[in-house]
């Protein structure tokens, strides 16, 4: 998410910036400006999305998912990596065909996992994907990657020392 006004610097020109710099993150412009030219502005520049406030959440969501689906080819709103199903609307996950209840900061970490699979990453990004400005416990990231496993499978989530963790796909 992205707001045009930003304290220090101006909006677009930092999505200019990070597009020239190869960053890629998918982007929603958030913004107060509704200007029809602005919003062609940003998205000729990079932005994926565009939201004029006041929005409504459940249309931010779903824009939210929209842009998911693209970014990882999906054709329908769940996230499949072998045996693992995300539901990505309904929040319901399966595993070998086995539904798995998940506490919401399970489910916001195996998410998080999921969409970065293969990639590794670290405990602080972890932290800061699951609990975003929320007090973390210090060891509150290894708790629920303890609980994931048990629920899931152990091999699922590869500790890898000194970094962090990442999702292989098993069958």
């Amino acid at each position: 998410m992205l707001d045009l006004g930003l304290p220090d610097g101006n909006g677009k020109e930092l999505l200019k910036a990070w597009r020239q710099q190869g960053v890629s993150i998918p982007t929603i412009v958030l913004t107060a400006n509704t200007d029809f030219d602005t919003k062609l502005e940003c998205l000729n520049i990079g932005a994926d999305d565009y939201l004029g406030k006041p929005f409504d959440v459940r249309e931010l969501a779903a824009r939210i998912r929209a842009i998911v689906r693209r970014q990882y080819g999906l054709d329908h709103n769940s996230l499949i990596i072998g045996a693992l199903c995300i539901g990505l609307d309904t929040r319901e996950v399966t595993f070998r065909d086995q539904n798995v209840v998940l506490s919401r900061r399970e489910f916001q970490l195996l998410l998080e996992l999921a969409q970065s699979a293969g990639r590794v990453l670290t405990r602080s990004q972890l932290e800061q994907l699951t609990y975003g400005w929320d007090e973390v416990g210090s060891n509150s990231i290894e708790v629920h990657i303890h609980h994931l496993r048990k629920k899931l499978a152990n091999e699922l989530i590869k500790t890898v020392r000194g970094i962090g963790y990442t999702l292989i796909e098993i069958n």
